[in-house]
């Protein structure tokens, strides 16, 4: 099918002119990606859920903002990142409910369970297991600028992610040292 060959920017045009099959081909392609993008970000499963759907809704109503000089992937996942930490934004200037508060304690985490899971099965990378924990110990916008310039290679200016860079590096050596280790 012509949609399986396609590239990015091929669907994501079409899709501008209103093709809806070829913006469902952007979301198999991309679905499972946003996903994992986002579950550094909150990996509670229903409020993920929301996240993931938030941003290709958002893609959706702002395709016409695209433009082809641009890759595709990039404007997406940075509508991923922006998803991202308006949740936080709101999160962060939400007070909590008691029933909430108890909610939260009596839920187990998702991502402590499959990092524990990941524990038991291999041994192989134990520092690898230790640096996502320490990771989660960053705040949000610093967890997001170290996963995005390692994990996400994502395309800002060059005097942007320096920046951006060298600040989370610096707490993230910081905690990194608070846990043992000296060097990354």
């Amino acid at each position: 099918m012509y949609f399986e060959k396609a590239s990015d920017e091929e669907l994501a045009m079409d899709a501008q002119t209103g093709n809806l099959d070829a913006y469902d081909e952007i979301v198999r392609r991309y679905q499972e990606r946003i996903w994992s993008f986002l579950y550094k970000f909150c990996p509670h499963q229903s409020e993920l859920e929301d996240l993931v759907q938030d941003t290709f809704i958002k893609a959706y109503n702002n395709l016409h903002r695209w433009q082809p000089t641009g890759t595709f992937k990039s404007w997406l996942m940075r509508l991923a990142v922006n998803t991202g930490h308006d949740f936080y934004r709101k999160r962060r200037n939400e007070p909590l409910t008691i029933a909430q508060k108890t909610q939260k304690d009596a839920e187990s985490d998702p991502l402590e369970e499959h990092l524990e899971e990941e524990a038991h099965e291999t041994q192989e990378h134990p520092a690898a297991e230790l640096v996502e924990r320490i990771l989660l110990e960053l705040k949000p916008d610093d967890r997001v600028v170290v996963t995005l310039q390692y994990y996400e290679k994502m395309n800002w200016s060059l005097a942007n992610t320096k920046v951006k860079s060298h600040r989370a590096r610096k707490k993230l050596e910081k905690a990194l040292k608070a846990h043992g280790i000296e060097t990354l």
